[in-house]
């Protein structure tokens, strides 16, 4: 139960850390920063859904090439306005696929269904410049694989 869970879990302890760092530096410049209204900040919490494809990657072992292939992808994205033009992003995303094992001189073989899941939460920050904004961004991610029982047990 733990070790399902443990993406979950990082994944929070990498918002707390983000929020005690954000109020650490409030208190450090004497309180909670003023939320200047401007045409760069929005206080509202913007939601993003996305669909697509995404690419599938390999794994170079002594028992073959394991293989994940492109697969139908979602995500579900939060931005959270700490201040002017700086967000927090969590973000999750899912492909479902599968797992595949390429051996020299044998035909490729499905091993299992496999879903991965992508955690992430990034720190975003803008330098307004006029009507351009350049930004850097900071994050921590997690990924879950989870393939089905394997049809080759």
């Amino acid at each position: 139960m733990l070790r399902k869970s443990r993406p979950a879990i990082l994944g929070l302890a990498a918002v707390f850390l983000l929020v005690i760092a954000a109020d650490a530096d409030a208190q450090r410049r004497g309180g909670a920063p003023q939320r200047a209204q401007s045409p760069q900040h929005d206080e509202k919490i913007d939601i993003s859904v996305l669909y697509g494809h995404m690419w599938g990657g390999h794994l170079d072992t002594g028992l073959g090439t394991f293989r994940t292939g492109t697969a139908p992808s979602w995500q579900v994205a939060l931005d959270i306005p700490l201040a002017p033009a700086t967000y927090v992003q969590l973000s999750y995303d899912h492909q479902d696929g599968e797992l595949n094992l390429d051996r020299r001189n044998e035909p490729r073989r499905t091993l299992s269904d496999m879903s991965i899941d992508y955690w992430h939460v990034a720190m975003i920050r803008g330098v307004p410049r006029g009507n351009v904004i350049p930004y850097g961004t900071f994050g921590l991610g997690v990924t879950y694989y989870n393939p089905s029982a394997s049809q080759f047990e």
